[in-house]
């Protein structure tokens, strides 16, 4: 699934179309029964947007079927990307299953 953040590469990211594209992600994901969603940092690396702003659009939107990755060094500190109303971690047991499922890059619900 693409989800877009800019409306031409040439532009920074904005925060409405994030919004849109989230909706529509989880559209698409109870249409097709999609159980689990990989998703970068939307529009926090080139499009220069701040994850702090970026996530408070994403909490009241997507649910523990979207999770967020990045690349990692197995030798990094762990890194929160959860959503500030979370209540329970991802454990280090499944924490260690997503890495080596996504080959090296982490893993974290952002609910």
């Amino acid at each position: 699934m693409t989800l877009p953040t800019k409306e031409a590469w040439t532009r920074p990211s904005t925060l409405g179309l994030i919004q849109r594209t989230a909706r529509e992600a989880v559209h698409l994901a109870n249409h097709y029964g999609f159980t689990a969603i990989y998703c970068p940092r939307l529009g926090c690396g080139l499009g220069g947007l701040a994850w702090k702003d970026v996530v408070s659009v994403l909490a009241g939107l997507w649910d523990d079927r979207f999770m967020i990755v990045h690349p990692v060094s197995y030798h990094d500190p762990p890194v929160s990307d959860e959503l500030p109303h979370r209540d329970t971690p991802v454990s280090s047991t499944q924490n260690e299953r997503q890495q080596c499922a996504m080959g090296g890059h982490r893993a974290r619900p952002i609910r």
